[in-house]
């Protein structure tokens, strides 16, 4: 039922669009259409059955049956037309009068009826009833069989033209026969975008095709608890990596969430630009990896200021985010050899290159270090098909709904090889794993993050 919602929910708007689109074209269509008028006069068929005639009532209606239609076709013939327009003086051939008449005759009734349309009302009310005189004229002429002989049948008058009628007043149907095609093609576009997108746009559908069971993103207290499970044992560090989206606001909150069980958490940034916890925390002019690793530095000493002043000293605590009032510091623990919080060391100043540093050797060791130290490692900012040198790292790939297909989300996040990237360097593979967003919501988090701290309390 989630998957249909959501099919709904993707789709519902092509449909709107599509009927309130056709109901636009339609109301436009029958607006541009020229107004015209229609006025309608009435005739009665009557057959002769007295004196020579010889007939009765019954053999009368059925002749008079037998020649209504031949009646109505005699209206637009070039003959009448003709006497018309010289009745009424029009500039008009008889050909463009019979285009603006129509003749009918209800069926089982002997009325025929003679509508006329034109484009002011003054004359669909002459051509009416003047085609009307002009047919009872050809019909009583056809109808006598010799001079001094009773006419046989005729046509009397029920009713005169009409008051005309305009036509503009019919242009609702227009409308809502735009309404009803857009719906059927809206349907059918909505149709065709479920038919052929293949992205992976739910979470069933991401856990099917990458094979392991996925957690929310932006649920910290869910994305805790999986990482939790994940880093038994040896695994106390977590690559964060994504593809789709920058993930340090995800990592941000992760961290917030462990540090609110008492465990101690240390972010490195690995990002070479763009928005991080870099910038954040305001380590932009700080030393970080990419002097760690070129430099061999011991992680355990690490250059502070006192509350983001210009002086530095060197001591074995690492860089801690306080973020008070929006503003970053950086201080050191209370009990050295305890680390406690949310930690945090920058990409450094020098990050052009930290891609290839992150593949040296070195960053093992770094990493290791960390882990012996802390509790938690958390890896900001890594590529699914980057060659950092993580070691037994869980990794933590982060992918956004509705972005890629499951094919390319198996390759380009190495699920379909059976060592992806960063793996052991005793060939075993590290334990992965798949946290999903919206970007809507990731776009939501990113707002919010500049107002919070790393290091305020999140459960």
């Amino acid at each position: 039922m989630s998957d249909i919602a959501g099919i709904l929910r993707r789709v519902w708007w092509v449909v709107a669009a599509m009927a309130v689109l056709g109901a636009i074209c339609g109301w436009a269509y029958g607006s541009s259409r020229p107004v015209t008028y229609s006025s309608t006069a009435q005739l009665y068929v009557v057959v002769n059955n007295s004196g020579t005639s010889g007939g009765d009532a019954n053999d009368a209606i059925q002749a008079a049956h037998s020649r209504i239609a031949s009646y109505a076709a005699l209206a637009t013939t070039p003959e009448v037309a003709t006497s018309v327009a010289q009745a009424l003086d029009l500039n008009m051939t008889p050909a463009e009068i019979a285009k603006d008449l129509s003749v009918t005759f209800p069926p089982g009734t002997l009325l025929l009826n003679v509508t006329a349309t034109a484009s002011n009302p003054r004359l669909a009310s002459d051509l009416a009833a003047e085609t009307t005189r002009q047919l009872q004229k050809l019909v009583n002429t056809l109808e006598t069989p010799a001079p001094g002989v009773p006419v046989w049948s005729r046509l009397l008058p029920v009713s005169n033209a009409t008051p005309p009628v305009s036509s503009a007043s019919s242009s609702t149907k227009f409308v809502l026969a735009g309404l009803a095609a857009g719906f059927v093609l809206g349907a059918a576009a909505a149709y065709a975008l479920i038919r052929f997108d293949s992205r992976v746009r739910s979470e069933s559908q991401l856990a099917k095709a990458v094979g392991v069971a996925v957690v929310p993103a932006d649920d910290p207290r869910a994305l805790r608890a999986a990482v939790s499970d994940a880093r038994a044992g040896s695994r106390r560090a977590v690559a964060v990596m994504s593809l789709d989206v920058n993930t340090w606001p995800i990592t941000r909150e992760l961290a917030k969430s462990i540090a609110a069980t008492g465990a101690s958490v240390l972010v490195l940034d690995a990002r070479t630009s763009g928005a991080g916890l870099t910038e954040e925390a305001g380590l932009t002019d700080r030393p970080g990896m990419s002097e760690y690793i070129r430099g061999g530095q011991d992680i355990a000493l690490i250059p502070l200021s006192n509350g983001g002043g210009s002086h530095r000293r060197r001591t074995n605590a690492p860089l801690t985010y306080t973020g008070n009032d929006g503003q970053a510091a950086a201080v050191a623990t209370a009990d050295p050899g305890k680390p406690q919080g949310v930690q945090v060391i920058g990409a450094g100043i020098q990050r052009a290159d930290l891609p290839d540093l992150l593949a040296f050797s070195r960053m093992e060791s770094i990493i290791a270090r960390a882990t012996s130290i802390y509790d938690y490692v958390l890896i900001d900012g890594l590529s699914p098909g980057s060659d950092a040198r993580i070691g037994s790292a869980v990794k933590l790939s982060v992918i956004a709904l509705g972005v890629r297909s499951a094919e390319s989300i198996r390759s380009d996040y190495g699920f379909d090889r059976r060592h992806t990237s960063g793996a052991l360097t005793n060939g075993d593979a590290p334990r992965t794993l798949v946290a999903f967003t919206h970007k809507r919501r990731l776009h939501n988090m990113l707002a919010n993050a500049a107002r919070q701290s790393v290091g305020g309390p999140h459960d």
